[in-house]
């Protein structure tokens, strides 16, 4: 099995919060069963078919691999929004973190 990474981006948050932050993005994919790896593969497949127009006969694209994109998307908004908790009400908070798999 290969070894991966997760890196995280939080826009104006702390190592720690960051870290935080990963924490909540990596208890997204195990909750649901997934590896970050397949949720960006996933990601990818979904890119494909934005690519083709959102064409409904593309191949390349299945509903389960929607629903693990899904993930995706959940983690990096997750990872947010724990990073950043902790900051003041009127501080602007980013909307996602930037997730990215290293290997």
């Amino acid at each position: 099995m290969k070894k991966i990474q997760l890196l995280v981006r939080v826009p104006g948050a702390s190592p720690e919060e960051v870290h935080k932050g990963g924490l909540a993005a990596v208890a997204v994919f195990k909750e649901a069963g997934v590896t970050p790896l397949e949720a960006v593969e996933a990601s990818f497949a979904r890119e494909g078919w934005d690519l083709s127009g959102f064409d409904p006969d593309y191949e390349g694209y299945s509903a389960e691999e929607a629903e693990i994109a899904g993930l995706w998307d959940e983690a990096a908004v997750n990872a947010a929004e724990v990073a950043c908790s902790d900051w003041p009400a009127d501080r602007k908070r980013p909307e996602f973190a930037e997730l990215e798999i290293l290997h």
